[in-house]
């Protein structure tokens, strides 16, 4: 029987258009398979960023030569499904609301900063990586473009971006953004973006949809003085961050907070009180919808008594979590996304530490070093989802510091 080529490009391209953030990386696969079957070709585009506007495009399959990647356009950005590796997420078809916090492979550390004796604070550059599958030490996979301490990381499931922070050795705060693949394990680029209007520095409540990161907080110099706002910065669209000003004036200032995420709402909790208005506590836990995401957050708790700020944000599956802190704290607090109640102390970590960057996967939220009163390990610590236990220690990561962007998964 002979086969009507016409009809089966319309089959496929009908297929095609149904692509979603959460469509499975099988039936991904497949249809790139029938596409080049049917077309004997596939259009190249030399990067990510040559790729045409998602939400305004026809096109909805296209090849990516700089990683070597399978884009798909899902109506509102370019997933990707990488040669050799799935995509992270239980579908398997990239980063959905349910899976953008927890990686299944490995979990990235960048930059960070550091105070050498009788020097003063410097910088580093290094992008490293450690794997989930394993207990075992970082790796080192590239460079920052230029050391970016006290910065935010976030990811699509392909991009991670380097947010904010100061850059090294000059102190100096910014409202840069870093760029880097996951899959080419080549070094950051500077994007030609910005993190809103103003620099940014210890935006450590940062969140995140499929879509957009969320900078929430941070603070700015000179004259020294802490942001009520929200930066939203789109994966898709590369374009600057906007700024969402709280109408209301209910927005926390949030200032070395700790972040974590529900799939609807973004949670902060802990600041540093020199910079918090009398009226407001500096233990309170906050969130805001991702829905609206116009500036106002409403109190859902409180942190620990004495709670410190400079506390490690993780995300489990229920259950928000924060870490060690200013002060030199070893405890690991948890709070519940399913209602609105305050944390509870549920375990240790191994060592008492302060500014430490945050990562997850399905099963275990992961503690990157930070710093202590003797200076920096590089310890890697580990601790269980959803049970209540200690950390242990499971490796340790190339560079010493503290301040990493962290929270970049996949």
């Amino acid at each position: 029987m002979a086969i009507n080529i016409k009809n089966l490009e319309e089959l496929i391209q009908k297929k095609v258009h149904t692509v979603t953030s959460s469509t499975p990386t099988a039936d991904l696969g497949d249809m790139v398979e029938a596409s080049l079957l049917a077309t004997n070709s596939l259009r190249e585009y030399d990067s990510a960023g040559a790729l045409p506007t998602a939400s305004t495009s026809n096109e909805k399959i296209a090849f990516v030569g700089s990683d070597k990647s399978i884009r798909f356009n899902n109506g509102t950005k370019w997933d990707a499904l990488i040669s050799g590796a799935a995509q992270a997420g239980s579908s398997g078809g990239g980063a959905t609301a349910d899976n953008i916090a927890q990686g299944v492979s490995y979990g990235y550390t960048a930059g960070g900063e550091f105070t050498p004796v009788l020097s003063p604070t410097v910088g580093d550059e290094t992008i490293e990586k450690f794997a989930f599958a394993s207990d075992g030490n970082a790796t080192d996979v590239g460079d920052l473009a230029e050391g970016q301490g006290g910065a935010a990381g976030r990811h699509d499931g392909t991009i991670a971006l380097i947010l904010g922070g100061t850059i090294m050795p000059t102190n100096a705060m910014t409202n840069k953004v870093q760029a880097f693949t996951f899959a080419s394990g080549t070094d950051a680029a500077v994007t030609p973006y910005v993190l809103g209007n103003q620099a940014n520095y210890s935006a450590r409540g940062v969140h995140q949809t499929p879509d957009i990161a969320y900078v929430t907080g941070g603070y700015k110099s000179p004259p020294l003085s802490v942001y009520s706002t929200i930066n939203k910065y789109p994966f898709a669209n590369n374009s600057n961050a906007t700024t969402v000003v709280d109408p209301s004036n209910n927005m926390q200032q949030a200032f070395h907070s700790s972040g974590s995420m529900s799939p609807t709402h973004a949670y902060f909790g802990g600041t540093w009180a020199v910079f918090t208005p009398a009226s407001t506590d500096a233990e309170v836990l906050r969130k805001y919808p991702f829905a609206t995401s116009d500036g106002s957050s409403s109190d859902v708790g409180d942190m620990l008594p004495g709670s410190p700020y400079g506390m490690a944000g993780i995300t489990g599956p229920t259950h928000g979590y924060a870490v060690g802190g200013a002060g030199f704290s070893n405890v690991i607090q948890k709070y519940p996304f399913a209602s609105d109640a305050s944390a509870t102390d549920v375990g240790d970590m191994q060592v008492a530490m302060a500014y430490a960057g945050g990562n997850q996967s399905p099963s275990f939220g992961y503690i990157n070093a930070g710093g202590i009163p003797s200076g920096y390990p590089t310890s890697i610590e580990k601790f269980t989802f959803p049970s209540d236990n200690p950390s242990t220690d499971v490796g340790d990561l190339t560079v010493a510091g503290h301040k990493y962007a962290a929270n970049m998964q996949i």
